[in-house]
């Protein structure tokens, strides 16, 4: 079981570290299932373990955790749960950059990290304290991050949970099903959507939900200058397969465009 934890001031970068190591361990193939736990949100870890119904291969620990005396509560709370299991600790540490840290949180969240990100104290994580447990060696790595000042299209990433792009449904453009013979039979093709933004309600959502009330005209403007098609495939086991359409938008090119517009400033939605 491996335990990854997230080290260091609000604002320099955790949350979005620990969702991009999610991301990579649920695609491994020998890795069954990741869990994060946001101590943010929830700070008892206990009885979040207590209550989760499942034991998973990968934890990942997001939060604010600053010293070692923290990295050692972690620690000790997945060796007494897991006592009976062979545990990997990983911590993340950002190195703290306190002028980086107060830009990347303005207009982060509705009240500021500022009292936070200025005066706590950090450690960086001490290998051979957190390697002893009682009478056990546990296996700990450290690695180190600098914290880097963000720009205005990561604040808006971060603050619209989103990646670089959004998907719409797919279409089928036809294929083929078989059947325990081989024989081929065909897979008819939808009618292709036509290119607007009322065939893609991902999109209008989206721009709905953080820039309410714009004019159907603007979003359409959106929609042409930021939307693509995209293709793809997939094959079964029976030798089938269906070809396959999407829309998708460059999430930058959209923001790029909004900001033009003055519609958003300094990373923050203008509502």
């Amino acid at each position: 079981m491996k335990i990854i934890v997230m080290c260091g001031l609000p604002a320099s970068g955790k949350t979005e570290l620990a969702k991009k190591i999610a991301r990579e361990e649920n695609k491994s193939s020998y890795r069954s299932n990741v869990h994060v736990f946001d101590l943010d949100v929830n700070p008892d870890l206990d009885s979040q373990l207590l209550k989760s119904k499942n034991s998973y291969d990968v934890y990942i620990i997001d939060g604010l955790l600053l010293i070692n005396n923290d990295y050692i509560k972690i620690r000790d709370i997945f060796c007494d749960y897991y006592f009976h299991k062979n545990l990997s600790f990983e911590f993340h540490y950002f190195i703290p950059n306190r002028e980086a840290c107060l830009n990347n949180d303005e207009g982060r969240r509705s009240k500021n990290s500022k009292i936070t990100i200025m005066n706590a104290e950090i450690e960086e994580p001490n290998v051979k304290i957190l390697s002893s447990y009682k009478d056990k060696k546990i296996n700990v790595k450290v690695m180190n991050h600098e914290t880097y000042i963000k720009d205005g299209f990561d604040k808006f990433k971060e603050q619209q949970s989103i990646s670089d792009y959004l998907d719409s449904d797919t279409w089928s453009r036809g294929g083929n099903h078989c059947n325990c013979w081989g024989d081929d039979y065909e897979i008819r093709p939808d009618v292709p959507p036509d290119e607007n933004i009322d065939n893609f309600p991902e999109l209008n959502e989206f721009i709905e939900k953080i820039c309410p009330g714009l004019s159907y005209e603007l979003k359409q403007e959106f929609f042409e200058k930021t939307v693509f098609i995209e293709d793809d495939s997939e094959s079964d086991y029976y030798g089938g397969r269906e070809y396959k359409s999407f829309f998708r938008c460059n999430i930058r090119r959209l923001y790029e465009l909004m900001d033009e517009r003055e519609l958003i400033v300094l990373g923050q939605i203008i509502k």
